[in-house]
Formats: structure tokens, C-alpha cells, sequence
């Protein structure tokens, strides 16, 4: 087994031979591929140890392609063979079982139990492995890469204690957990967050913390709390305390586009905040997410307000849900965020066409035509390390854009054709989706019964999230 240096240098020699955003690029590529797949990899290698643990981490890559053809045709194999100098094709007897590196080193896929992370847990006698996360010693790769969280908003009509979420959260075997608004950590007093980190300590979960606008023009801004800056202050604070590295927050809602104010200068003024703040983020060693967040701005607009305020300490949380809000397609508005992505908010979407317009729903993970799946592996080889955080708002109506009246275009004339056209592609290629659970027969919306049913069902559409993206991405502990 190597020492901690030991592993230090060899892992400063790969970052030398790959640069280090290629290393976390290469290596969660791999990661992702073997948990959703369910396999494990082995290298067996001739090579000094840099060199076979340069060859682990480029072979990641090209098990991506392997993995394509393990239920393939000899056709497509023979396209996909440039990835490898082996002959990629399925055998005669099921799945492809061996393959080989472009260096020759021959290399096996096994199914594997349970898989928690891709770094080479170990190097001995020419071998590289990509093993267990909590094996060998720790290393700047020895981490989970991609790291399944939940925004707590997403159980916010259960009414539980910051310890209750975090007790809930570990059961469905998260490794994050995102207060993404003050009241459901409950309160600020350092005593009670002190208690909250270290409860999350016992659990072993990781935080994040946020709130809400930092735009003192907008709708959503609470002017109760104090000065935009003040309130961003404060929160700084909190996340230090309980080891967040980042802040979230946001500008404000798609109402923000319809008012007096141009969106305009709702910008400049979250840009303002920001500067505000920007010695004490930098002192602290954090980071300002700011969301795109519920209609207000496309990822083009957000990632313009984080250049401008410094990527230094500004960067976004992505949200794929409230990029169809503002009439984006939410692959091409990771594409856009991803160099400045610090976390995440992830649910899936169904966008389709009506009479007028279009629609959209936000719908059970798996249920949409987003194709959440391919957001998934485009954020862990874009965004390589960030939390991959489910922020579940199943909703029971639509969304109506009546892009075809050209009045609704008052408020959206920041939108370019080519964005609008592939949320277009998106509406064209989609149904109404029709499966909105039912309520307690002959109960009322305001009754009590279906005010219980809607809390217990955000419990299960929690459920059902996490275990798709256990049992369909491999992600999370379960």
C-alpha cells in the first residue's frame, strides 16, 4: 500500500501528464460509467506506476465506449473500435469481457457488489485498480467524484427539525444535504449550528447552505432580513461554521422580467451584492452559487453576472428544472454554466407542445424527455466533483409559454432564436405527461385528507428520485 506521500507524488505526476481539470474530467468519467454500470475495472499494467496510473485513468475514458457495445452490434463496435486498439465487439457467449488499453495492457471488466468511487485505490506490482472509496489512504482523488445530494426544499411540507432532515437524508443514503433556506436549519445561533454540524458529522453527510434573493429590487428580496449585503454576510457565516463551501442564493423569479424594473438592472444589482461581499468570501475561502431560479434568468444571463462579478468567488448552482422555465433546454444550459458550476439543483422535466405554445411539468425522475440521463453524465465529465443534488418539485400542473401570441415576447426579448429553437426541438419531441398521482378519492384540494396526501407523496417522490438515481446512475450509497 502507499503512503499518503507516496501517493501525493504519484498523483502530482498524472496531474503533470493530464493537468489537473483533465485528471477529475478523466477519472469522473470512469467513476460514472462503473457505478451506473455496476462493474469494476481492473488494469493490470507493465508499466512504472505514474505510467500505469496515467493508463487507469485514460482507460476510464475509453470504457465509455466499451460499455456501449456490451450489448452491441459487431457493426457498431466496429465504430467505436478508434476508442481502443483492441477489437471492440460483443462475444459469442454475452458481454464483452476483455478489452485492451492503447498501451496493450489488457484489461478486465467484473461485476462488482457496490461501487463508491473510480481513484486507483491502489498500486503494488505494476497492478492499478480503481477500488473503494474507503480504501488505502486518503489522497486529493481518494473522494467520492460525483456525490449524490438532496436540497432540503425538497421536503419542505414535512415540517421536520434540521435533525429530522438530516436523519431522513442519510436513510436514503445521500452524501449531501442542502439547506437551501435559513428555516430549515432552523436557526442561526451558532450553538444550534454547531449542534447540526456535528450531528451531520455522526451521519456522515457533507452541507450546503443557502437562502434566498440577494437582489434588492426584486419581488423575492426580504428587506425584514437587512441589506442584500448583510444578509449575504451573515450566511457566509453560517456556511463557515458548518463547513458549506458555498452560499446559495438568487436573483429572483420570472416575475422579475414582467415588472417596472429591467431585468436589466435587476442584474446590476445582484452583480452589486456580490462586489459587496467579495473580501469576506475571499477571506473565508467560499464561494457565491448563484442560482438560475424559477424563470429569472437563462444560463447565458448567469453566467454574463458571474464574469462580471468574478469567477473567483461567484459561481452557479444549475438548476435543470428552472432552465425550462425560462425557455431553454437544460442540456445546452448546463453546456453554457458548466465551467462555473459549484453545485446543483436536479429534477426531471416533460416539456411538449399545446395550442399557443408550449408546456412544461416538472415530473419523477426518469418520467421526463429531458433526457435527464444524459444531463447526468455530461455534469459528472463537465463538472467533475460537484454534488449532484436532487431538488424534487413534482408538480401537479403545467407551466403554459404562449410563445405564439407576440405579447408574451414582451417579457422575453433577451431570449436568442437558436436557445428558443432548441427548447422548441424539446417541445416537439414531447407528450402530455399524464401521470399525476391521484388524491383520496372524493377529497377536496383543501380538504385535510389531501393536504396529508400531498405532504406524504413529497416523501415518496423524494423516494422514488433517490432510488433511480441509485439503482439507473449509480450514485449515492444505496
Amino acid at each position: 500500500m502507499l503512503t499518503s506521500a507516496g501517493r501525493q507524488k504519484k498523483t502530482e505526476g498524472l496531474q503533470y501528464l493530464l493537468g489537473r481539470r483533465e485528471l477529475s474530467a478523466w477519472l469522473t468519467l470512469g467513476q460514472f460509467t462503473l457505478r451506473r454500470h455496476n462493474l469494476k475495472l481492473t488494469c493490470i499494467s507493465h508499466h512504472p506506476t505514474v505510467e500505469a496510473r496515467d493508463t487507469t485513468a485514460r482507460t476510464s475514458l475509453r470504457l465509455l465506449a466499451v460499455l456501449n457495445v456490451l450489448s452491441s452490434t459487431p457493426a457498431r463496435a466496429k465504430r467505436l473500435a478508434p476508442f481502443s486498439s483492441a477489437r471492440l465487439a460483443p462475444s459469442p457467449d454475452g458481454p464483452l469481457k476483455h478489452f485492451a488499453s492503447p498501451r496493450g495492457e489488457k484489461c478486465r471488466l467484473q461485476r462488482a457488489s457496490r461501487f463508491f468511487s473510480a481513484h486507483p485505490s491502489e498500486v503494488r506490482g505494476g497492478e492499478a485498480r480503481l477500488g473503494f472509496a474507503n480504501m488505502g489512504h486518503a489522497s486529493p482523488i481518494d473522494e467520492p467524484l460525483m456525490k449524490l445530494g438532496l436540497d432540503l426544499f425538497s421536503l419542505r411540507s414535512q415540517n421536520w427539525t434540521a435533525f429530522e432532515l438530516l436523519d431522513y437524508s442519510a436513510q436514503l443514503g445521500v452524501e449531501t444535504a442542502h439547506f437551501s433556506e435559513p428555516r430549515f436549519l432552523g436557526s442561526l445561533e451558532e450553538s444550534h449550528l454547531d449542534r447540526v454540524k456535528a450531528h451531520a458529522d455522526r451521519l456522515g453527510l457533507d452541507l450546503e447552505v443557502g437562502f434566498t434573493s440577494i437582489c434588492e429590487t426584486s419581488h423575492r428580496f426580504e428587506p425584514e432580513h437587512g441589506t442584500p449585503a448583510a444578509q449575504l454576510r451573515r450566511m457566509l457565516q453560517v456556511a463557515r461554521r458548518l463547513g458549506s463551501p458555498i452560499v446559495r442564493c438568487f436573483l429572483g423569479t420570472s416575475e422579475d422580467r414582467e415588472g417596472p424594473i429591467p431585468l436589466e438592472q435587476h442584474i446590476e444589482n445582484t452583480i452589486k451584492t456580490c462586489k459587496a461581499v467579495r473580501s469576506e468570501a475571499l477571506d473565508l475561502g467560499l464561494k457565491i452559487a448563484v442560482e438560475n431560479h424559477a424563470g429569472d434568468l437563462q444560463s447565458r444571463q448567469l453566467r454574463m453576472l458571474i464574469e462580471e462579478a468574478g469567477p473567483e468567488y461567484v459561481g452557479a448552482l444549475y438548476d435543470a428544472g428552472n432552465a425550462a422555465w425560462t425557455l431553454e433546454d437544460p442540456l445546452a444550459a448546463l453546456e453554457t454554466l458548466a465551467p462555473y458550476v459549484l453545485t446543483s439543483g436536479m429534477r426531471d422535466s416533460a416539456i411538449w407542445e399545446v395550442p399557443g405554445g408550449g408546456a412544461v411539468q416538472w415530473v419523477p425522475m426518469g418520467s421526463g424527455n429531458v433526457e435527464i440521463d444524459k444531463v447526468a453524465e455530461r455534469y459528472a465529465e463537465l463538472c467533475p466533483g460537484k454534488v449532484f443534488s436532487l431538488e424534487i418539485i413534482n408538480t401537479r400542473t403545467t407551466r403554459i409559454f404562449s410563445y405564439w401570441d407576440e405579447t408574451f415576447w414582451r417579457h422575453y426579448r433577451d431570449v436568442p432564436a437558436w436557445a428558443f429553437a432548441q427548447f422548441l426541438r424539446r417541445a416537439r419531441s414531447g407528450s402530455p405527461y399524464e401521470n399525476v398521482p391521484p388524491g383520496p378519492q372524493g377529497a377536496s384540494p383543501d380538504s385535510p385528507a389531501f393536504k396529508q396526501f400531498l405532504v406524504d407523496q413529497e416523501r415518496r417522490d423524494v423516494e422514488q428520485a433517490v432510488e433511480y438515481c441509485s439503482t439507473t446512475l449509480g450514485l449515492g450509497r444505496g
